[in-house]
């Protein structure tokens, strides 16, 4: 086990410092089965060979990618997260809701035209004032179920 961790590590620093050096590396096998990696190929060996190694990205492709993840970024925050977006609608729900509440409180206030004078000299309040106010309390419980949909 613990010779495998050496054989990753050895093989990791081989590589970075071929990428660096530009030098081939050797994957080599000797006589006991011990894989071992080396800048030269070592004399004696049963098996060796050179290990090609990919180049890493260019700067640019480095740049590109770059971009391309900011551009990302970018379109998901314009977008807004779906939590996001529920939290928007709930708040604009809630705002409905509270904006009828306000209109219903104000149509239930009676003004001087909401009254019906009798001619014995007593008054009532006019079929309109009752309607007006059936309408607001319409729309103030269209909105609390809007409110409950959302949620």
């Amino acid at each position: 086990m613990h010779s495998c961790f050496c054989s990753g590590i050895s093989v990791l620093l081989l590589t970075c410092c071929s990428l660096a050096c530009s030098e081939p590396i050797y994957k080599s096998v000797d006589s006991e089965g011990r894989v071992s990696f080396s800048s030269k190929p070592p004399a004696g060996a049963r098996q060796v060979e050179q290990i090609q190694i990919q180049p890493g990205p260019t700067a640019a492709q480095i740049e590109a990618t770059k971009a391309r993840a900011k551009r990302t970024i970018e379109q998901a925050q314009e977008r807004g997260s779906p939590a996001e977006e529920k939290r928007q609608a709930k708040m604009a729900a809630s705002e409905k809701v509270r904006d009828a509440q306000t209109a219903l409180e104000k149509a239930k206030v009676i003004q001087p035209e909401d009254w019906q004078h009798l001619a014995g000299g007593g008054r009532h309040l006019k079929q309109s004032y009752f309607d007006r106010v059936k309408h607001y309390e319409a729309a103030v419980e269209k909105a609390t179920k809007a409110l409950h949909a959302v949620r």
